[in-house]
């Protein structure tokens, strides 16, 4: 069933209390795992799952085994990718585009 800490972390995320490493001024983070992204982006999971790796997208916890990547890298990764466009080598690059796109909405 996993340590009383794993329990108590999936506690906390399912309440929505945890969250990245946040830094004041930073965007907010959303942790999902590779299942729940691909879904949403209605992608296979191995597809997810290179994209997370090849662009080293932004880890947000670990619990046992699952890795939480946060959602919001994750779909810019897709974004750039569909659009044909360069995918940025870090996620504070990518962090620069969402604010870029969100102050041209």
């Amino acid at each position: 069933m996993g340590s009383i800490v794993q329990q108590k972390a999936l506690r906390h995320l399912a309440e929505g209390l945890f969250a990245c490493w946040e830094v004041p001024g930073m965007q907010r983070r959303e942790p999902i795992t590779i299942a729940a992204a691909a879904a949403r982006l209605r992608k296979p999971e191995p597809t997810v799952r290179v994209w997370a790796s090849r662009h080293h997208a932004r880890r947000c916890m670990k619990i046992g085994k699952t890795v939480y990547y946060d959602w919001f890298d994750l779909a810019t990764i897709e974004r750039q990718l569909r659009l044909g466009l360069r995918v940025p080598a870090t996620p504070e690059a990518r962090d620069e585009i969402r604010a870029q796109v969100r102050s041209a909405a």
